[in-house]
């Protein structure tokens, strides 16, 4: 078992030299649905743990006796049930848009393109949960700032790695244009309801 969790170490870290050539290898080693709903659970799992001191500044602002208990339990659920359901009706929603655009994928790939990105940027999340309260109590305000500009470079980071394997997975040549893509579609998603006055 130590030996596969080596494996796994040693892709996420050989992934970052080389994205495109990280997500070829996956495509050839062909995982399963369930394979990938594994590393699903493994993720939500490391990000929960991630974010337990979170958890608990949120738990302390609500001040009721049993707060800690209902911020910890609403974080499992999401982490357990609404995390894979997301991910993978994302991966669906980026194939659909990649063959507007003429993407070759299919919804295998995108789903795999999707949670390959979320192993790979994991130690960029989980250093920027672990400093978020580390920096809001060590510096105050300006740890604030920093935590949320730290929060939102591992952000751009994730979004730049599914990006780039979004594209190798859909047949692009430039991840740039599929970066510009995830960056804008959200954007426009959310700008529909104020064009129809909802």
């Amino acid at each position: 078992m130590s030996e596969r969790r080596a494996g796994l170490l040693a892709d996420i870290l050989s992934a970052y030299p080389d994205l495109r050539g990280s997500i070829r290898t996956k495509l050839d080693q062909a995982p399963r649905d369930a394979q990938l709903l594994i590393l699903i659970f493994l993720a939500a799992g490391i990000g929960f743990v991630a974010g337990l001191p979170a958890a608990r500044e949120q738990a302390l602002a609500v001040e009721e006796p049993d707060a800690l208990t209902g911020v910890l339990a609403g974080r499992l659920f999401a982490a357990i049930f609404i995390t894979p359901l997301v991910l993978f009706a994302l991966a669906a929603l980026s194939h659909v848009a990649a063959r507007i655009f003429g993407g070759r994928g299919s919804f295998w790939s995108a789903r795999l393109a999707l949670v390959w990105a979320v192993i790979v940027a994991l130690p960029l999340l989980v250093v920027s949960a672990a400093l978020d309260p580390i920096l809001g109590a060590a510096l105050g305000a300006y740890g604030v700032g920093l935590s949320t500009i730290l929060s939102t470079v591992a952000g751009f980071g994730f979004l730049w790695i599914w990006a780039v394997f979004l594209a190798e997975t859909e047949g692009f040549r430039a991840p740039i244009r599929v970066f510009a893509l995830i960056l804008v579609l959200p954007a426009i998603a959310a700008s529909i309801p104020l064009l129809f006055g909802a």
